[in-house]
């Protein structure tokens, strides 16, 4: 099998992997994250390894990677522009709650709600980032992440109560000042970098 790997300076030997999996372990312990994966020019980026086994044998492999800190720092770089949004848009959950307009607001709320998820992501992976190079508090990240899990978990609880002032009173004083605080750091290490 041919195998180009595209991101990075690896030197893979042939006798280092028996499958696609190995290849991979091998990029990432290198602290590379695989972007793509194309065999036989045919994208298998997302695919389990049980469709990986129905497509071998494979002749031509071509993978793409990001070294992990780059692929954080262009995450921090995206946030500094999203954040600013997800804040005003829950402005308008809490407005179109305290409207009485429930649907509007729980449709919002589910984007907001997609939004978490992404920064949940950013988050756990700022550890690819040497923070005291940037100057950043750990500790205080890990208590501000600690902070936001608890508060998200508080979210979920009074959705599933379908408790809209509840729901608008986290957002709007545990949520925001938190994300405001997140706004303060994605900045701070992007003006850093």
């Amino acid at each position: 099998m041919e195998v180009n790997v595209y991101g990075g300076d690896f030197n893979l030997q042939e006798k280092d992997y028996q499958d696609v999996g190995e290849i991979i372990d091998i990029i990432e312990e290198d602290g590379f994250v695989v972007t793509k994966i194309i065999a036989d020019e045919i994208d298998i980026t997302y695919f389990s390894a049980e469709d990986l086994e129905k497509i071998k044998p494979i002749k031509k492999l071509d993978i793409l990677t990001k070294e992990a800190k780059n692929l954080v720092l262009e995450g921090v770089s995206e946030a500094r522009k999203y954040l600013p949004k997800l804040i005003d848009g829950i402005e308008d959950i809490i407005t179109a709650f305290s409207q009485g307009n429930e649907g509007e607001a729980n449709n919002l709320l589910s984007q907001a709600l997609e939004g978490f998820n992404w920064l949940n992501s950013l988050l756990s992976s700022l550890g690819v980032l040497d923070l005291k190079e940037l100057d950043i508090n750990s500790e205080n990240l890990i208590d501000n992440i600690n902070d936001w899990q608890t508060y998200l978990e508080e979210l979920m609880s009074a959705m599933q109560n379908q408790d809209t002032i509840l729901i608008s009173d986290i957002l709007e004083y545990e949520i925001k000042p938190i994300l405001q605080k997140y706004l303060n750091l994605v900045v701070k290490i992007d003006d850093r970098i």
